[in-house]
Order: structure tokens, then sequence, then C-alpha cells
């Protein structure tokens, strides 16, 4: 439950309650226009093709949409972290780290995990978070010690970055 409770205080830092609806705080419901409307796959699919087509507004939107109307979808998670790295191209720090947060929630043993928890420390030295993304990097070496050598390296130059002990 250690492990629990620093996400809640990481939560509590970003403004996300720890037993929120699974959108990031701060997001209004989508404009008619960018909800989907379909299933949660069809509508996944829908924001995914937006950022890989480069449309990262879209994708945001997109994403926003997807977790506001599909909370509880299985892609929920993977939505918020695809959402937190289009706020982070939009350099939306506070945003991000909330939507990675919502992301990780539950330590999830996708592919992409690893790289959210990478991002959200990112996000919280960005908001000069250091201890905050200290906490977040040395869970990420924890709970995911065969994460990718590139993901390794990138965790490696955040700590140096955050000045982690």
């Amino acid at each position: 439950a250690a492990m629990d409770q620093k996400i809640a205080a990481l939560e509590v830092f970003t403004g996300v309650p720890p037993d929120n609806d699974g959108a990031p705080s701060g997001f209004s419901g989508p404009p008619p226009s960018v909800s989907g409307g379909g299933s949660p796959q069809a509508d996944f699919d829908r924001a995914r093709g937006l950022m890989l087509s480069g449309d990262y507004d879209g994708a945001e939107s997109a994403f926003e949409a997807f977790v506001s109307t599909h909370p509880d979808a299985s892609l929920a998670p993977e939505a918020n972290y695809w959402l937190g790295k289009t706020l982070v191209v939009r350099g939306a720090d506070a945003d991000a780290a909330s939507a990675f947060i919502a992301a990780i929630r539950g330590w999830p043993t996708t592919a992409w995990a690893p790289d959210g928890v990478l991002e959200l420390s990112r996000s919280l030295i960005a908001l000069g978070r250091n201890p905050e993304a200290c906490q977040a990097l040395a869970e990420l070496s924890r709970r995911y010690p065969s994460a990718a050598p590139s993901i390794k390296s990138r965790a490696s130059a955040a700590r140096t970055q955050a000045r982690c002990g």
C-alpha cells in the first residue's frame, strides 16, 4: 500500500482526486464535433489514427473525449497515456502529469507503462517537482526491471536532471 500512498501523494499534487472517473482534472466534456460516440475500440482507434497522422490537437481532443466518454473502458489507461503524450507536445506539463497518473494507476504491465512512468517523471521535473520525479523514477526501476534499454537510458538522464540521490 506504500506505493498507492505515493501515487495518492502525486495525485494530490497534480489535483487529480484519487478516486476520480479516470479523466484528468480540468477537462470538461468534449465538444460535440470531437466525440466519437462509437464503441470504445472505434473511438480509441480514431484518436490513435489522428496521433499517427501528426494531428496532435485532434488527437488530444479525441483522447480527452475517449476518457470522458469511456472512463471505465479497458483502453482508458492507454488513452490517458496517449493523451499525456499529446499534452507534452503542447507543453501542458501539469495536465500531462495528471494524464500519466491516470494511465499508470494500478501499475499496469503493458508495453507502454514504463514509458508512462518515465513521462510522468519528466512532466514533474518540468514542473520543478524533483522529489516526486525521483520517487516515480525509483518506482520505474522497481516495477519495470526489464524495461527497454532506451527507457532505462532516458530514466538515467532524468534522474541526473532531477538530481536524484
